[in-house]
């Protein structure tokens, strides 16, 4: 219960107690019917069994004494038998229709899952996977040819990440999370986003990945059009670390290299880099370690790491981290803050930052709120300025009034 002391605080004791009591009192009711269907099926079951079990004795009995009278012995011994037989198969056919519902029962269940799957796969709207805008400029119809007019193989270069008035919901009837938001990073800067909860700060991630699609405005990085890109083209090319890291059940070489684009010297190149290895050698005996369920077998300092890793393989110009160091502790943060600016210096970071004090040696700090930009410079005047919100968060943080 770690709610419990913030239910005793708020002095509502008594009115959980009684949702609770509801509660176990819905679920005992389904339970119980549960179990008398159970119950009424076995039983049912049962005297079926025993029906067929007493209809097939009666049959014994009569053409026993049917044929007692007429029948030579020989015959008399192999209509028992067959009677005998017939009689121990239907001692057993109330366990045999247990099992039989049983099995049909859970091929039911089973099957519920193969009707999701099939009702996600078919009914559900997927991502736009082609470019949302046309190329009025192309001559021609394949969307590969023209992805690679506007953006070059070589694409980002620069790493320049411009937002020209964007406005995004993430559906029709709900209100703007972005509302004409504009700024611009220069290529190789590293940029600390920052803002109270639901100031829009996470959004601009979306934005960015196209996760929701913008109603207006543009998204450019190197001067190309978001929009003008295919999903996998897009999401290829930028270097994305979440707060929860994502990983799956194999081998780290798997985690780090799903498709095997790179060979074993680049992978451990860097694992040395962020400082997950002390040698090479050593991380060539690590790619073959098992990763286990989304991780769970190694620390979150070392999951985050491994992230990392995998972004730094990559060589993305442009590096998201989406409250990244927000669930490890402070040493851990201090070490991925120190690979950050050791191993990322050729990359533009946007940083959604967690705590501040990890974004105040940065080249620039947006601040949101109410889903428009706020502020947006360097730190050191952010802070230094007692009216700006920058130093108002800074203040709530360390639990000081702002001057």
């Amino acid at each position: 219960m770690s709610g419990g002391p913030l239910i005793r605080a708020f002095g509502a004791t008594e009115h959980h107690e009684e949702r609770n009591a509801r509660a176990v009192t819905r679920w005992t009711t389904a339970r119980f019917n549960e179990e008398s269907a159970s119950h009424w099926l076995v039983f049912m079951m049962q005297i079926l069994g025993v029906s067929c079990t007493g209809i097939v004795l009666a049959f014994a009995i009569v053409q026993h004494l049917e044929l007692s009278g007429q029948a030579e012995g020989d015959s008399l011994q192999e209509v028992s038998g067959l009677l005998g037989l017939a009689l121990s198969y239907s001692l057993s056919i109330s366990g045999r229709l247990n099992n039989f519902c049983n099995s049909l029962l859970q091929t039911e269940i089973n099957l519920v899952a193969v009707e999701r799957a099939h009702e996600y796969s078919t009914s559900l709207p997927s991502e736009k996977a082609e470019p949302t805008v046309a190329l009025a400029a192309a001559n021609t119809s394949s969307s590969l040819a023209t992805e690679a007019l506007v953006a070059p193989s070589s694409w980002p270069r620069e790493g320049e990440v411009r937002f020209e008035s964007v406005m995004l919901r993430y559906r029709p009837e709900l209100p703007h999370v972005l509302k004409g938001v504009s700024f611009t990073f220069a290529g190789g800067e590293s940029v600390g986003v920052v803002g109270r909860s639901g100031s829009g700060k996470s959004t601009l991630t979306t934005a960015l990945l196209r996760l929701a699609e913008v109603e207006s405005g543009r998204i450019l990085i190197d001067s190309v059009d978001l929009a003008t890109l295919s999903l996998e083209r897009l999401r290829s090319s930028l270097g994305v670390v979440m707060q929860s890291p994502i990983l799956w059940t194999g081998t780290l070489r798997e985690n780090l290299d799903p498709k095997g684009a790179f060979d074993d010297e680049q992978i451990c190149r860097a694992l040395v880099e962020v400082q997950l290895a002390p040698s090479a050698p050593v991380a060539a005996e690590m790619l073959e370690l098992e990763v286990g369920e989304s991780g769970d077998n190694w620390s979150a300092g070392q999951r985050q790491t491994i992230c990392m890793a995998r972004a730094l393989l990559r060589r993305n110009r442009v590096i998201i981290l989406d409250e990244a160091t927000s669930s490890i502790d402070h040493e851990a943060d201090a070490a991925v803050q120190r690979l950050l600016r050791s191993s990322f210096k050729h990359a533009t970071i946007i940083a959604i930052a967690h705590r501040l004090e990890t974004i105040l040696d940065y080249d620039k700090v947006l601040v949101m709120h109410a889903g428009e930009v706020a502020e947006f410079g360097e730190p050191e005047a952010l802070a230094a300025t007692p009216t700006s919100r920058l130093a108002a968060l800074l203040a709530s943080e360390i639990g000081q009034p702002t001057g």
